[in-house]
C-alpha cells in the first residue's frame, strides 16, 4: 500500500537536530508498505479516504517538539502518522458493531476501554488523554500480555489502511461529505478545550490564532452555546471571513508592532493601559480579556497572552507551539494572579450537568452545519504528492489554506 511512515533513525535526528537534513528527510515514503493484519478480536481494519494534516505533525516532521512527548510517541520505527482521518471499514471480527462499507473517522486517542482493560485511575475520571496505555501499562491481566509491546496514540491516516480499536471509531453521519469528516479530530480537540475551561456569556474572550484550531476554537464555543464576546487576533486576512461565519464578534490581524495591538485590545475593553521600564504596554488591573485561548502557543503568543489578558483572567493554551521559552516573563502571571492552563486532545466533557463523548457530539454538530465546515477544507492532495501537501500548509500567505487534506480517491 502507499503511505507515509514517521523515520526516526538516529542519524537522520542528527542531521535534523545539526539543521543539515533536506526538510522531508524524516519521512519515509513507499508504494509497498505492508497492509496492517487484524490480530486482536477488538481491532477493524479501515481503508483510508481523506487524512488532514495538522501543525503537530509539521512539528513531529521538523523535530522541533518537546522530549516530553516521547512518552507517550509510538515506540515502532518506522511508524505510522496521520490522525485526523475519514475511512470506510474494510474488515472486522464477527462480533463487531461496524459493518463492511461504514463510513468512520478515527479518534487517536487509545484508552483502557480500546484494549479492553480495566479502566485505569485516569480512565476513571474521563481522561483519555492522560490514560496509563498510552505509556503501555495496562491492568495487568492476561489480556494485557496478549497487546504486549503497546504504547502511543494510533496513526495511520497517512497511508491507504490503517487498524484501529472498535472503541476509538464513530460512524459518520451520512449527510457529512468524506472530506468534512476529517474535521471532526480538530473539533473535539477545540471542545475539549472549550468544555474544561468554559466562558460564561457575559465573558470577553479573545483567541489567538485563526488557523485550525483557532477557527474550531471558535465554533466550539457557539456550539456549546456561549454568548461571550469573541475577538480572534488572525495573521492572516483570508481568515477573517470565516472567523466572523463561526461565530466571532471581532477579528484583528496580528502584527508587528506589538504595542499597537495591546492598545487596540485594551480601548476594547476600556481597560488601563501601563507601560513598565524596558518592556512593552501591559494590560492592568480588572478590565480586560477575561479568557484567552491560545491556538498557535509559541514564545510570542505566550508573551502576548501575558500581555493582554486582565488581572485575575484565564490563559487557555490549546496549540502546540512546543516552544521553550526563553524571553516570556511568566513573573507576570504572579503580579497579575493569572490562571494558565493547558489542554491536550479529547476526553469525556460536560454539557449543562451531562457527560458527553466529543465524537458524538462533534458529529452531530457539524452534520447540522455541513455547509460551513465544508469552508475550512481548501486543498486536497494525492498521497504521493505530499511535498505539495505539506508545503501548502506550511505558506498560508500564498496559498490561503486552512486545512490541507490527503484525498485516497
Amino acid at each position: 500500500m502507499k503511505g507515509i511512515y514517521f523515520d526516526l533513525r538516529m542519524w537522520k535526528i542528527i542531521l535534523s537536530k545539526l539543521k543539515l537534513a533536506p526538510k522531508f528527510l524524516t519521512l519515509s515514503y513507499k508504494e509497498d508498505w505492508n497492509i496492517p493484519e487484524i490480530k486482536h478480536d477488538n481491532e477493524v481494519l479501515v481503508k483510508t479516504i481523506n487524512a488532514g494534516i495538522c501543525g503537530s505533525d509539521i512539528h513531529q516532521l521538523k523535530l522541533d517538539m518537546s522530549y516530553y512527548v516521547s512518552v507517550i510517541s509510538n515506540s515502532k520505527n518506522p511508524s505510522p502518522i496521520g490522525h485526523e482521518v475519514m475511512g470506510i471499514v474494510e474488515k472486522t471480527n464477527e462480533k463487531s458493531n461496524f459493518q463492511i462499507g461504514d463510513r468512520v473517522v478515527l479518534n487517536p486517542t487509545v484508552h483502557c476501554k480500546s484494549y479492553g482493560f480495566s479502566p485505569c485511575p485516569s480512565c476513571k475520571r474521563g481522561n483519555w488523554q492522560h490514560c496509563y496505555t498510552l505509556v503501555g501499562k495496562g491492568d495487568g491481566t492476561e489480556r494485557e500480555i496478549s497487546f504486549q509491546p503497546f504504547n502511543g496514540q494510533i496513526y495511520g491516516g497517512y497511508a491507504e489502511y490503517f487498524l484501529a480499536f472498535e472503541n476509538n471509531l464513530y460512524k459518520v453521519p451520512e449527510n457529512v461529505p468524506n472530506h468534512v469528516a476529517v474535521l471532526t479530530e480538530p473539533f473535539t480537540v477545540a471542545l475539549h478545550a472549550v468544555m474544561r475551561n468554559p466562558p460564561s456569556d457575559t465573558d470577553s474572550v479573545v483567541v489567538i490564532g485563526s488557523g485550525t484550531i483557532g477557527l474550531m476554537t471558535v465554533a466550539a464555543i457557539r456550539a456549546l452555546r456561549k454568548k461571550s464576546k469573541i475577538t480572534v487576533i488572525a495573521k492572516y486576512g483570508h481568515q477573517g471571513k470565516l472567523v466572523k461565519q463561526l461565530g466571532a464578534d471581532e477579528v484583528l490581524l496580528s502584527t508587528h508592532d506589538k504595542t499597537s495591538l495591546y492598545k487596540t485590545i485594551a480601548e476594547m475593553h476600556n481597560a488601563l493601559l501601563v507601560t513598565p521600564l524596558m518592556r512593552k504596554p501591559y494590560i492592568y488591573g480588572t478590565k480586560g480579556p477575561d479568557i484567552i485561548y491560545d491556538s498557535v502557543a509559541t514564545q510570542s503568543t505566550a508573551e502576548d497572552a501575558l500581555h493582554m489578558i486582565r488581572s485575575g483572567g484565564k490563559i487557555v493554551i490549546i496549540g502546540m507551539g512546543y516552544s521553550i521559552t526563553k524571553k516570556v516573563d511568566w513573573a507576570v502571571q504572579i503580579y497579575k494572579e493569572i490562571t494558565i492552563t493547558g489542554t491536550f486532545l479529547q476526553s469525556i466533557g460536560n454539557l449543562d450537568g451531562n457527560s458527553i463523548d466529543p465524537y458524538e457530539f462533534g458529529l452531530q454538530y457539524i452534520a447540522a452545519h455541513v455547509k460551513l465546515f465544508e469552508k475550512f477544507v481548501t486543498h486536497r492532495f494525492p498521497i504521493h504528492e505530499y511535498k505539495n501537501a505539506f508545503t501548502t500548509l506550511e505558506s498560508k500567505d500564498k496559498s490561503h489554506a486552512i486545512k490541507v487534506v490527503f484525498d485516497y480517491t
